[in-house]
Parts: C-alpha cells; structure tokens; sequence
C-alpha cells in the first residue's frame, strides 16, 4: 500500500508495509481483552446472526417447535457472551483490506474516547432518569436494561483499555519514503489527468469516481 505525505512543499509517496500475521493475533487479542461483554439469553427459532470471533460459551438448547404459515421450525433456548470490541478492531479489518483511509484514522486514534461497561452503565443510568415516570413502559424498559447492564459488569472485571495494544499495533505497522515530488508538480499532473481531487480526512478522493488515491497528510 502507497500514502502520499504532503510536507510542505513537498509531495512524500511512502510504502506501507504491515506484519500482518502479527495484526491478526493482536486483533484477537483486543477481542478478548477489550470487548465489552454481555450476556445474552433467549428463545428463538434461528442462530443470531453475528461474528463467530464475536460470540464465546455458546449454547442451545431444543425446548420445542414453532409453527408457521408454511412450515415448522425448531425452537431453541440460545445463550451465549457476546463481545462488541472497540473501534480499533474496525479500524484493524481496514487496514488489513489495505484501505489508505484506515491508516490516517489509526493514526489519530485516541484510545482515550473508547467506552467501558461503566461509561455505558452511567449513560444508561442517566437516560433512565430522563423518563418521566408517567411514561411507565418505557421507565421499566430502561430500568430492566440498567440492571443487565449492572449484572454483566462482573463479565467486565478484567477487560483492559486498547492502550497499550495500540501502540504495539503501531510498531507493526513501518512506512518507507519512496521518493519525493515538488508540489506544484504534483497538482500539474493531477491537472493533466483531469483529476478533480478533494481532501476528506486527510485523503485525496476522485471526486469524479470516489475513488480514495491514498494521500495523507502528516
């Protein structure tokens, strides 16, 4: 993967090399880690619909049928953990599907904002308090969720911040300055092409065909 710095008046193209067996187990790693964990138990007539690398201590149990239109299923009790990662976990898919933009996004992430089962706990708390008590499904509705959030708590005692796993996943990651153009130059051969280039986030798009030309700023 190629990233264009711009310093100043000087267009950088730098290649993006990634140790990517290493980002994978590092990717687990945060999984197991720094997941928020629930548990989640139901009846149902279908499998969820959700990661496997997402799921952990699944079980089924056949407790019956449910009948339809058209056919008979089978009916389940499910349980199982689920662990919803943090954003870097995103972030990390990304860029190992070799996406420029996932790169500027890693660089500025700040490991500070992700969320921790007390953080949800206390925005749920104070969204419960919100509800007019006349408003009575509703207030019970909040106060149910808020109390399997305090019992899925214990499930989060040992969960850790990304902090540390982002800077490891930083060393994984090594840029080569390939060669370097004047700016000016630069933007005369965007021109000669008849590329109309605009800057989301750091990373010059197309805009004739959203097509994402991997630059960065620094």
């Amino acid at each position: 993967m190629y990233c264009f710095y711009d310093n100043g008046n000087i267009i950088s193209k730098m290649e993006i090399t990634t140790c990517k067996d290493e980002i994978k187990d590092l990717r687990n790693e945060i999984i197991d880690n720094c997941s928020i964990i629930t548990h989640e138990e139901y009846d149902s007539d279908y499998e969820p619909h959700i990661n496997d690398c997402f799921i952990r201590n699944y079980k089924q149990k056949l407790i019956g049928t449910k009948e339809y239109f058209e056919e008979t299923r089978m009916l389940y009790h499910i349980s199982y953990e689920l662990f919803t990662p943090p954003h870097l976990v995103s972030l990390i898919d990304r860029l190992l599907r070799n996406e420029p933009a996932a790169l500027y996004e890693i660089d500025h992430y700040n490991y500070q904002n992700e969320k921790d089962i007390d953080d949800i706990i206390n925005e749920k708390s104070y969204m419960c308090k919100k509800i007019d008590d006349k408003n009575y499904s509703e207030k019970i509705k909040a106060l149910k969720e808020l109390e399997k959030l305090t019992q899925d708590k214990k499930l989060n005692s040992t969960q850790i911040s990304t902090e540390g796993y982002y800077y490891r996943l930083l060393g994984y990651i090594q840029r080569e300055n390939i060669c370097n153009i004047d700016k000016n130059i630069f933007s005369s051969v965007l021109n000669f092409f008849d590329m109309n280039m605009g800057v989301i986030d750091g990373i010059i798009v197309n805009k004739k065909d959203d097509t994402a030309k991997q630059y960065k700023k620094k």
